[in-house]
């Protein structure tokens, strides 16, 4: 994609991300759960693990809300399924 590409998503996501806040300047009212997967990895120089947690879907709802003020939970839904798996919702 070229600059002016980049530039319409840019702004094209700047404004989804908006239309998404407006609902959460009411505190009683939440956005979809964002759907998230953990992913376990071993630390390179011990034997122990990590795990980590990732958005597979909501990302732009993720950014709103961490936008709104004084939400301190965001709503979400555990995918537990194969990192293949995770990737194909994505997607959809």
């Amino acid at each position: 994609t070229d600059a002016l590409g980049k530039n319409a998503q840019y702004y094209q996501r700047r404004n989804h991300i908006r239309k998404l806040y407006k609902p959460l300047l009411n505190p009683k009212k939440e956005l979809e759960p964002i759907i998230i997967t953990r992913s376990i990895r071993s630390e390179s120089s011990e034997k122990n693990t990590v795990t980590c947690w990732m958005v597979v879907d909501g990302h732009n709802r993720l950014t709103a809300y961490r936008s709104s003020d004084g939400r301190t939970q965001i709503p979400a839904v555990i995918f537990d399924g194969s990192p293949l798996d995770a990737v194909l919702l994505a997607i959809k």
